[in-house]
């Protein structure tokens, strides 16, 4: 198997991630943007909100997360990595779905402004849905053919 090697240990940040899912604690510690009594200097093993399971309050979490320099990057690292297992869930999601997530979202990132909130409103669940989108959109709102 794995090393056991303790999720407080200054190493443990720095492992590979095949390591990493024998020792990684199983709720992330990060402030919580609506909670902005949250001890940021606590120890990791504050739990996220409960009932939280909406992979999409994960996503937010990790792409909100502040750099909050007394925490120090090496706990910061430490909280990057856990929101964004967290969002992409690699316990439970293939490789391919993964990717799907990423691209997906970069694929958002990069749409003109134009049409970013009449797509984001549509909330496509993967990259194909999203080009299905794309595609009546611009059947609907740009006859002329200009492209997207």
């Amino acid at each position: 198997g794995f090393p056991s090697i303790p999720a407080n240990s200054p190493l443990w940040p720095m492992l590979p991630p095949k390591y990493l899912s024998a020792t990684k604690p199983k709720k992330s510690w990060a402030p919580d943007l609506y909670e902005l009594d949250s001890d940021l200097t606590k120890e990791p093993d504050a739990t996220v909100r409960e009932g939280a399971t909406d992979p999409e309050f994960f996503h937010q979490r990790f792409r909100n997360f502040l750099y909050v320099e007394f925490v120090g990057p090496r706990k910061t690292l430490f909280k990057l990595r856990n929101l964004c297992l967290d969002w992409l869930q690699p316990e439970t999601r293939t490789k391919e779905e993964i990717i799907e997530l990423l691209v997906l979202e970069q694929y958002l990132t990069i749409l003109p402004e134009k049409i970013k909130p009449w797509v984001r409103a549509k909330k496509p669940e993967n990259c194909e849905k999203l080009v299905t989108l794309l595609e009546n959109y611009k059947g609907m709102y740009e006859p002329g053919g200009e492209t997207l």
